[in-house]
């Protein structure tokens, strides 16, 4: 049996989130059990502080990684230079995240490697997103294998002919250590986390409170950035919500503010599995989000949250009034998953599933 040594990862990270996360945390995991992995960042120079910020989080871990830098929308230096690493390093295993990293390692790997693309979701949120997605899809058609984090993403991709047979379902896992929520509020305390982007569908979310009866007494935090952040700030006056509302910007440790919850929202447009999501599952908190991608697998309608249609401040709303009749069953029910929750995210779970597709794909050659 071959050593699977080096597997490189490549990434090109944008402001810090779900997947920035998950892909740090992921390697600690992978180097704990054993596979020795390095991490090959792609460094968008027209907008520097992204990267640096990422890579200053890469720096407080044990994890090998490298700086390619990008001047361009299609760079032929990097390209050469990304060859050239590749070529040095000879890896078992090329896995990438992302449409731009996905790209430029199909253009330059090594015959010799296998090639494995983790699909973290898409967000189309502007033309040349949509398009650089479009081109991603098409790449995967020839990869050696695609890790859909849902089984909804695999379905989708299946859609867009990406082979079955190549596809693994493996889903995110908990990055942080979940502590449990805090008693009940007073007043009821919804948490918003994610980018401030449309595919968030946070706008939906201030139009459905903006229906709700003006004496009913509400918090919704929002925590992120993004965008949309300005015009989401506008909206807010011009309902005069700014009692209810509340805007955190980004934060780095989400866990101390998700202890403050009654419920978790999650209004997106489209999702793969959101990590914020599996962390306000395994703290026990019980959820109201938009019935799409990956979301309906770790919400059961009525259960440990409600489900609503995405884009309809109405049923938002809806959900809400629902959510504060009923909310001792709701966070009965979420803190009773926990455990559940907990054990099917794990991190040493997720490691092993990665390595044994690892493997298997050596093992074919």
């Amino acid at each position: 049996m071959q050593t699977i040594k080096p597997a490189i990862h490549i990434f090109t990270p944008g402001p810090i989130g779900g997947a920035e996360r998950i892909i740090i945390a992921g390697l600690i995991e992978l180097n704990r059990q054993g596979l020795s992995s390095e991490l090959l960042i792609i460094k968008e120079e027209r907008v520097p502080q992204v990267t640096e910020a990422f890579i200053d989080l890469v720096k407080k871990t044990n994890i090998k990684y490298s700086v390619i830098s990008s001047r361009k929308i299609f760079d032929p230096a990097l390209l050469k230079e990304l060859k050239g690493k590749l070529r040095t390093l000879k890896p078992l295993i090329i896995h990438t995240h992302g449409f731009k990293a996905t790209f430029y390692a199909s253009l330059v790997k090594p015959a010799s490697s296998k090639f494995v693309v983790t699909h973290h979701g898409t967000t189309a949120h502007t033309l040349k997103v949509r398009m650089y997605e479009k081109l991603e899809r098409v790449v995967m058609k020839r990869a050696d294998a695609v890790i859909a984090v849902s089984k909804k993403m695999k379905s989708d991709l299946i859609q867009h002919e990406v082979p079955s047979s190549s596809i693994e379902v493996i889903e995110n896992f908990l990055a942080l250590t979940p502590t449990l929520r805090h008693k009940t509020n007073v007043i009821p305390h919804f948490i918003f986390v994610g980018r401030l982007s449309p595919e968030k569908g946070c706008k939906f979310l201030i139009e459905g409170v903006s229906l709700l009866p003006k004496d009913l007494d509400i918090r919704i935090t929002v925590v992120g950035d993004g965008i949309e952040s300005q015009l989401l700030k506008s909206m807010v006056r011009e309902k005069n919500l700014q009692e209810k509302v509340k805007f955190l910007g980004f934060q780095a440790n989400i866990i101390p503010i998700l202890e403050q919850a009654d419920a978790f929202i999650m209004p997106s447009m489209m999702e793969g599995q959101p990590l914020a999501l599996i962390e306000a599952c395994c703290m026990g908190i019980p959820a109201l989000v938009s019935d799409v991608g990956g979301l309906p697998e770790l919400i059961e309608n009525q259960r440990n949250g409600l489900l609503f249609p995405p884009g309809e401040p109405e049923s938002i709303k809806n959900s809400i009034l629902e959510f504060l009749m009923n909310q001792n069953d709701y966070i009965l029910e979420a803190e009773n998953r926990r455990n559940y929750f907990i054990q099917r995210f794990s991190p040493a779970k997720w490691g092993e599933s990665i390595i044994s597709l690892y493997q298997r794909l050596v093992n074919q050659s």
